[in-house]
């Protein structure tokens, strides 16, 4: 059995594995966006934003 959680990127309730811990990482199996474990009770998930976004500036 699986725990809840809802993607903050397109608001799926999708089902993951227990035993994940804070710092883990998965994927929505709606948008695969790459996300976070934050918060294991309740379980929480954030985004992971791309480095290259805020890196494309950094040689300038």
């Amino acid at each position: 059995m699986g725990v809840d959680v809802k993607c903050p990127s397109c608001g799926l309730r999708f089902e993951m594995d227990q035993g994940l811990e804070i710092g883990d990482t998965t994927f929505c199996s709606e948008c695969y966006t790459e996300l976070r474990i934050i918060k294991t009770s309740p379980m929480q998930v954030e985004e992971i934003l791309d480095q290259d976004d805020y890196d494309d500036n950094a040689d300038e």
